[in-house]
């Protein structure tokens, strides 16, 4: 059973795009690793520089994607207590219908 809580439907749908982002970030650090044997210092900078942002956009993604799942979350915990409302007032409808039942 897992845990309460955890948009599993958002999570599933929104995970291939954190896996094919974080790839093209590899692939893209490994690609320019092997092009150049002794880069300059300066190319080294441009690099870092690079890498530096591809990070942040991946993050920029990562922190989108959580706030997706965070919203997923919230609409599955208020519409759980509606149901849980909804329930409730059924099963005292019940209790009120089978006690008049056996009243009669």
């Amino acid at each position: 059973m897992s845990p309460p809580g955890i948009p599993w439907a958002a999570i599933l749908t929104h995970g291939p795009t954190l896996v094919a982002a974080a790839r093209r970030l590899v692939e893209t650090m490994g690609t320019n690793r092997l092009h150049e044997k002794n880069p300059t210092m300066e190319a080294r900078l441009d690099q870092l520089e690079k890498a530096s942002l591809d990070s942040a956009q991946l993050l920029q993604q990562l922190a989108e994607r959580v706030e997706v799942l965070a919203a997923a979350q919230a609409r599955a915990a208020r519409l759980g207590r509606i149901v849980i409302v909804i329930s409730a007032a059924a099963a005292v409808v019940a209790l009120v219908a089978a006690f008049l039942a056996l009243a009669r």
